[in-house]
């Protein structure tokens, strides 16, 4: 493919100039398209390092935002030259614009509608929560005040309990407060995940595109997660069978070791799912969570992004800091080692203010004495 054939025309251009515009999965699967349109030109893996960094930024800048029918005025070297820079410019942009429309969705939309029905679904069940937590005080209060009797019996303090409040309904309160009630390690407030899990069908047309579009790298801590979004497709794209029925997955093949201990552990491990398997939903929300944190954390990153990608790859290392040392920690006015900060800081003799200031200081005098600009 030559360079002449492969640069988009000018409709193109004006298109993949123009990034997502609204929040929605439809959204991401066409941001992603992008991405990789974008990606299949070929020209983010051209070497241009002989071209000043300024030059390619410069004539980027005229691609993105000068008009087609001006961009066509130009002599063909400088044409070809702008429409090289703005592909590779592009290239990075859309990725940003692709992961800020997911950062955008995950808080705005997925999460955040989630709290909020969350929180509506705490008002609806209070009327039931408090009755049954009455039940379940009564009780309790029944059981310290036969506390104090050392010869009652276990029968007796039974019949005192059924007295107040009848066994059939001590029980269902148990129950439906447990239902309700965190795990041990869980964090206050997360029922909204519940919510969550609903949304499935919102996430479930953009992950298997996010992960064959995008190349991520990821630290060492962060690697476990950044594996299992990759094996996310493979896993949503399973067909069901007799032992794990649709709507879950097989246990051996979920990375079950990155499921937090609390409401996605909960989630994930149901107690009514089939034996030997996980919930779906929940396990691609759980992934998706801890890997849109680590994203935001730059301990997951794009390596073709700009906004999103590694911070520590653009620093110098080894030789090439070397070199640089001297003249960045020069250009810093670093002081030399051993040298105490106060010894760099002028200082006036033996306390007294410097010259320049109290000649200052006398002017001032003189003014207020000869009615001067400082007197009025």
């Amino acid at each position: 493919m030559t360079l002449t054939t492969s640069m988009p025309r000018d409709p193109d251009l004006e298109r993949l100039r123009t990034g997502p515009t609204t929040i929605s999965g439809k959204s991401m699967v066409a941001a992603l398209e992008r991405v990789a349109e974008l990606a299949g030109l070929g020209f983010g893996s051209l070497d241009l390092s002989g071209v000043p960094r300024r030059r390619v930024v410069e004539l980027a800048r005229w691609g993105m935002a000068g008009k087609a029918p001006a961009l066509r005025r130009h002599p063909r070297a400088r044409r070809l030259a702008t429409l090289l820079a703005t592909v590779v410019y592009l290239e990075a942009k859309a990725i940003d614009d692709a992961l800020e429309l997911f950062d955008v969705l995950m808080v705005n939309d997925l999460v955040a509608r989630a709290q909020r029905q969350s929180a509506a679904e705490k008002v609806r069940q209070y009327p039931r929560v408090s009755r049954d937590a009455a039940r379940l005080a009564a009780a309790v209060g029944v059981l310290f005040e036969s506390s104090d009797d050392q010869d009652v019996t276990l029968a007796e303090i039974w019949d005192a309990i059924d007295d107040v409040v009848p066994r059939w309904e001590l029980r269902a309160a148990l129950e439906s407060i447990a239902a309700l009630t965190p795990a041990t390690q869980a964090d206050p407030g997360g029922e909204w995940r519940a919510m969550l899990v609903e949304r499935y069908a919102v996430v479930r047309k953009f992950v298997p595109v996010l992960v064959r579009t995008i190349d991520f790298g990821a630290t060492a801590e962060a690697a476990p997660v950044l594996e299992a979004l990759q094996g996310l497709p493979d896993l949503m794209d399973a067909r069901a069978t007799r032992r794990v029925p649709t709507g879950y997955l097989d246990e051996q093949l979920v990375a079950l070791d990155i499921v937090p201990a609390g409401w996605w552990q909960r989630l994930v491990l149901a107690p009514d799912r089939p034996a030997g398997t996980v919930d779906r939903a929940a396990y691609v929300f759980c992934v998706l969570e801890q890997f849109h944190q680590r994203l935001r954390g730059r301990d997951i990153y794009a390596t073709a992004s700009s906004r999103w990608t590694d911070p520590g790859a653009r620093l110098l290392s080894g030789p090439a800091w070397d070199a640089a040392r001297g003249p960045v920690l020069n250009a810093l006015a670093a002081q030399r080692p051993g040298r105490a900060a106060h010894e760099s800081r002028p200082r006036s003799r033996r306390g007294v203010a410097p010259r320049h200031w109290r000649a200052r200081r006398s002017r001032k005098r003189l003014d207020y004495r000869r009615g001067g600009p400082a007197a009025r």
